[in-house]
């Protein structure tokens, strides 16, 4: 089962509050109770401060897109980061249906 979600970055003036860590944690217990058990993210480059929420999160980068989003007047690229959600799953079980 697959979701989709986007959140975008704050006003300058209120980075490094937590509120986006704590919409994240809310979001991520939400969709790990409802039986999702990975979460993935796109990042647009440079966004070092994204990045560093992501990997402070516990998401591991597993590859860039080079050069694949329009962004302000050029080509980015997209970071691409993933997160285990839930308990892994024993040898032969299934996964809960999502809901």
């Amino acid at each position: 089962m697959a979701g989709f979600g986007s959140l975008s970055g704050a006003p300058s003036a209120q980075r490094g509050a937590g509120r986006g860590r704590r919409l994240y944690d809310a979001l991520l217990e939400r969709v790990t109770a409802r039986g999702y058990r990975m979460a993935v993210a796109g990042i647009t480059q440079p966004n070092d401060a994204s990045v560093r929420l992501h990997h402070a999160m516990g998401f591991e980068t597993v590859g860039t897109y080079a050069r694949i989003g329009w962004k302000l007047g050029e080509w980015r690229d997209v970071m691409r980061l993933q997160l285990p959600l839930g308990a892994p799953l024993a040898t032969g079980e299934d996964p809960p249906e999502p809901t």
